[in-house]
């Protein structure tokens, strides 16, 4: 086994079950790796975080924090992308998306940006705090882009829209807090196939 560390090839076993790398002698658990490879796998698959705790019959809480340190990994990844790529931006586009519909004021507004193969999304203040917009004024507001989407023309940032709108159900109860990490987890999943998915984050694990 590989050490996790430096890539290594030589490692021995320790009586506590740990290996140890002959090279720069850190220890590790092949077991906790074997966990976090199947944690990988499960959420690059779209498993929740509920169906992955049955799963790896582990706790709920358990499993929420370590996809919640994907999530972390993965929006570090995603915004040094865009800072290498944004020079090859050709469109982008703002849509809306409201936390609580009950709640015309839990309203955020997210920047997505195409060149046209690969989408970046950055997520804007909210509507109602940044612009200071009244309740008649965020439902005038509504229905501009209501009218811009209809009349928009099919293109990657559209697809991506339709994607997140149908993903970002699965994920019950999102806190304002947490948004920026859903977001970049959906941007994550639609740039990427499940296989390239599981290869870049067990590199960024």
């Amino acid at each position: 086994m590989k050490c996790i560390y430096c890539n290594h090839h030589h490692t021995y076993s320790l009586c506590d079950g740990l290996k140890k790398c002959a090279k720069c002698k850190r220890k590790f658990s092949p077991k906790k790796q074997l966990f976090i490879q199947n944690a990988i796998e499960l959420f690059c698959q779209n498993t929740n975080a509920l169906q992955a705790s049955k799963i790896l019959d582990c706790s709920y809480l358990k499993i929420s924090n370590i996809f919640g340190r994907f999530r972390h990994a993965i929006s570090v990844f995603l915004e040094n992308d865009f800072e290498s790529n944004k020079g090859k931006i050709v469109e982008y586009e703002e849509f809306v998306y409201t936390l609580n519909k009950k709640n015309i004021y839990e309203t955020q507004s997210i920047l997505c940006f195409s060149d046209n193969q690969t989408i970046f999304t950055i997520l804007m203040p909210s509507i109602a705090l940044s612009q200071k917009l009244t309740s008649d004024e965020i439902k005038k507001f509504f229905l501009f882009h209501k009218f811009i989407k209809l009349q928009s023309n099919q293109t990657k940032i559209n697809e991506f829209r339709s994607f997140f709108s149908l993903h970002i159900k699965n994920y019950r109860g999102v806190s304002k807090q947490n948004l920026f990490y859903y977001i970049k987890e959906l941007e994550f999943k639609f740039n990427y196939n499940e296989q390239e998915r599981m290869k870049i984050l067990s590199k960024l694990i």
